[in-house]
């Protein structure tokens, strides 16, 4: 298992928590009604329609690709809104929505550096992002990669990382997010506290987790924690795949202190 560390000031890493809830709205404009309701892929027509039309330049047209790209985001079509947020960038280059929305598809699609370049651009662009999001301070930056095992029903068999938040002196929240390799598990995640010991059978305790995820899927999940904490990230093949079965897994982490 390898693990790099560094220090970063990145608030805007949060927009993947809130994914792709960067959109704004002009006048008349569908495509954010629908977004906003749910109505994703019925969004996706209406901003096409929108954006064909010819009615709109600039500003607003930049706008469009922006909700587009929040939509294709939250539907799983990751290329897709990094291509929208990208024309929205180069249609409207002060756009601060277009580096935050790229910047979580980049994360969730696994290209974790063009992602911080664009939280980085976006924290520059607008310096009192911080304050939209989760933290006021300093990040902790961790990723890596590991192989997992299938435990069998009711057994577990985890692959562990220790993250040591004991500077968050109030707290604060662990992200992750990663992928399932190509293998033939299916994979599952738990982030414990330290007053929640590694399971070893049954159903976990644990204070955030991801399950059942399938080969080469992307998977994201956060925990928020108290004071003093060393959280233990626990990666093992699904129950329900075969057991024995094996795979990989890589995860990228952001600690965010309170």
């Amino acid at each position: 298992m390898r693990l790099d560390l560094s220090i970063i000031k990145l608030a805007a890493f949060a927009a993947v928590v809130v994914v792709f809830g960067v959109q704004a709205a002009i006048a008349g404009d569908q495509c954010y009604d629908l977004g906003k309701k749910g109505h994703h892929h019925q969004a996706i027509n209406a901003c096409t329609g929108e954006i064909n039309s010819g009615l709109h330049t600039g500003h607003n047209l930049a706008i469009l690709y922006v909700n587009r790209g929040a939509d294709y985001g939250a539907t799983g079509q990751f290329t897709l809104a990094i291509a929208d947020f990208s024309k929205a960038i180069d249609v409207d280059p002060s756009n601060t929505n277009a580096y935050e929305g790229r910047g979580a598809a980049y994360a969730l699609n696994s290209q974790y550096a063009l992602a911080m370049d664009d939280f980085k651009k976006a924290l520059q662009m607008d310096q009192y992002l911080a304050d939209d999001y989760i933290g006021v301070g300093g990040f902790a930056q961790l990723n890596g990669s590991g192989d997992i095992t299938a435990p069998g029903k009711n057994r577990h068999d985890y692959s562990l990382v220790t993250f040591d938040a004991s500077v968050c002196h109030e707290g604060g929240q662990l992200i992750i997010n990663g992928r399932a390799g190509k293998g033939q598990s299916a994979a599952s995640f738990d982030i414990f506290l330290a007053n929640q010991p590694v399971t070893i059978s049954g159903r976990p305790v644990s204070c955030g987790h991801a399950y059942d995820v399938h080969p080469g899927s992307p998977y994201i999940l956060s925990c928020i924690f108290p004071a003093g904490q060393k959280l233990t990230f626990g990666a093992e093949g699904s129950w329900f795949s075969p057991a024995g079965s094996t795979n990989t897994h890589t995860y990228y982490a952001i600690i965010n202190c309170k």
